[in-house]
């Protein structure tokens, strides 16, 4: 975890109701997606939560006008404060709704900003990586991806794991694993 907690400030954990409180004031973040029945601690890490059904990232973007907010006039939002509009309407948490929650849980939201002194080119950088990261050790500790990280699941096809092509393959990734070490 040496790219996402080492390079950034966890905001902790907050139920999804609460975001647009304060989501316009972040730029830039990693984020999870959890059903709960009750708010873990602040500093609890998402990965080894089984709960936890998705992680994303958004940021490293300058802010975007929205025509369309309510008052008529248009306001900036923050690409973080559009990504969660837009997970609330078509994406995740109308996924999660649906199949999902039940009158006992509720969604939780678990948020990780860059820190202050990373310089802005850098930072989707980091974003891509840390949502990478975050995602490779959930997936370790659980045995597969969350839920509604849809590409990085692995395609189960039906490969002979005998056959000649794969067999050659096998010999071709320990060769250079031999010659790596």
């Amino acid at each position: 975890m040496m790219t996402t907690l080492g390079n950034c400030k966890v905001l902790g954990w907050y139920r999804w109701e609460d975001v647009y409180k304060f989501s316009n004031n972040i730029s830039s973040a990693v984020y999870a997606f959890g059903i709960f029945n009750r708010l873990p601690k602040e500093k609890r890490l998402p990965i080894d939560m089984p709960n936890v059904v998705y992680f994303g990232e958004t940021g490293g973007q300058e802010k975007i006008f929205d025509k369309k907010h309510e008052n008529g006039k248009g306001r900036l939002e923050t690409s973080f404060h559009r990504r969660m509009k837009e997970h609330v309407c078509r994406d995740k948490i109308k996924l999660i709704r649906e199949e999902m929650l039940t009158a006992e849980n509720f969604i939780g939201i678990w948020i990780a900003i860059p820190k202050n002194h990373m310089e802005s080119n850098f930072v989707k950088t980091w974003l891509k990586a840390s949502e990478s990261e975050l995602i490779s050790c959930y997936s370790c500790i659980h045995g597969s991806p969350p839920r509604y990280n849809e590409a990085h699941k692995t395609n189960n096809t039906k490969i002979n794991a005998e056959s000649f092509s794969q067999t050659k393959v096998k010999e071709i990734n320990r060769a250079s694993l031999e010659n790596y070490i």
